[in-house]
C-alpha cells in the first residue's frame, strides 16, 4: 500500500473556541498546508480520525465535554503514527504545567509536542 503524504491527509485542529480555530487554521494555510479539519465539540474528534486518516492533530487542552488530557492518551493508544500537538491558552502557567505533567505520566513521546 502507498503511503499517504503530509499533503494529502489532513491536519485536525481540535478546539472549542471559533476564533482560535479559524487563526490556526490561517497560520497553517500561510505555511503551506491546505488540508485541513476543525473540530470545535472534543466529542467528534475520535469518530473523525475513524472515518478520515490525520497527517497531525493539534489539540487544545481545555475544552468542554471531553478534555485534551482526556482525548491524548486515546489519540496516542488508537493512532500512535499521528503527530500530536498540545496547545493550551491557560491563564497560569501552574495550571498549564500540571497538565502537561499529567499527560507526560499518562501518553508524552517523541511525537507530542506540548506548546503552553
Amino acid at each position: 500500500m502507498k503511503e499517504r503524504s503530509f499533503a494529502s491527509l489532513p491536519v485536525f485542529l481540535v478546539d472549542d473556541e471559533e476564533s482560535v480555530l479559524r487563526a490556526s487554521a490561517a497560520v497553517l494555510q500561510s505555511a503551506g498546508v491546505a488540508n485541513i479539519r476543525m473540530v470545535s465539540d472534543s466529542r467528534e474528534l475520535l469518530p473523525a480520525l475513524e472515518r478520515q486518516p490525520a497527517s497531525a492533530v493539534l489539540l487544545d487542552l481545555f475544552m468542554p465535554h471531553v478534555t485534551g488530557n482526556k482525548l491524548l492518551p486515546d489519540i496516542v493508544h488508537l493512532y500512535p503514527e499521528v503527530p500530536v500537538i498540545v496547545m493550551t491558552a491557560a491563564l497560569d502557567i501552574e495550571t498549564a504545567v500540571r497538565s502537561m505533567k499529567e499527560i507526560g505520566r499518562a501518553s508524552c513521546r517523541e511525537r507530542v509536542l506540548c506548546v503552553v
